[in-house]
């Protein structure tokens, strides 16, 4: 393929167990600075890497959980490893905007209260790489939040099978 030009960054993603569900994540691009944000799914840590995939930078969401709690089985009649109900999953989703960075997670912070109509979002600044707050995504009760993006100050939310749009307070 004329130019076509391909970069492994295999130094960046640290196994802490097997290396098999440890290092599962979201990456996803910030167009306004020009970075990837790697978050994992199993533990408090996010990866700042340039447009070249050089790490620039790691951050810890405000979860308490550094090192993944996995519970994995080995199946042998599909010989297959599974993920087991005993698995701690910290981050969902993630959307980034501007200076943000968003992720939903549903564990509990020390001052929050479950909702089972609402989903709550964690809000990190880029720049000065810290947590800044966070909200509710308001939705029916027992719904579940499958896929959100910020664009402006607005959040567009997939919720089961509907599509809501919020308005972000300034």
């Amino acid at each position: 393929m004329d130019g076509f030009q391909l970069k492994i960054n295999d130094t960046t993603l640290k196994s802490q167990q097997n290396g098999a569900f440890d290092l599962d994540g979201l990456l996803i691009w910030n167009e306004q600075h020009q970075i990837f944000l790697y978050v994992y799914y199993y533990k408090n840590e996010i990866i700042i890497l340039d447009s070249m995939m050089n790490e620039k930078n790691v951050m810890k969401s405000i979860d308490s959980l550094n090192e993944p709690e996995l519970d994995v089985a080995f199946y042998k009649k599909d010989q297959n490893y599974r993920l087991g109900p005993k698995t701690i999953r910290v981050n969902e989703t993630i959307a980034t905007y501007g200076d943000n960075l968003y992720i939903h997670s549903k564990r509990l912070g020390n001052f929050e209260e479950e909702h089972q109509s609402a989903s709550i979002i964690d809000v990190y600044d880029l720049v000065n790489n810290h947590y800044l707050h966070s909200f509710y995504l308001y939705h029916k009760p027992k719904q579940q939040l499958r896929d959100f993006k910020i664009y402006q100050n607005s959040v567009f939310a997939v919720i089961d099978d509907e599509i809501y749009r919020y308005q972000l307070k300034k």
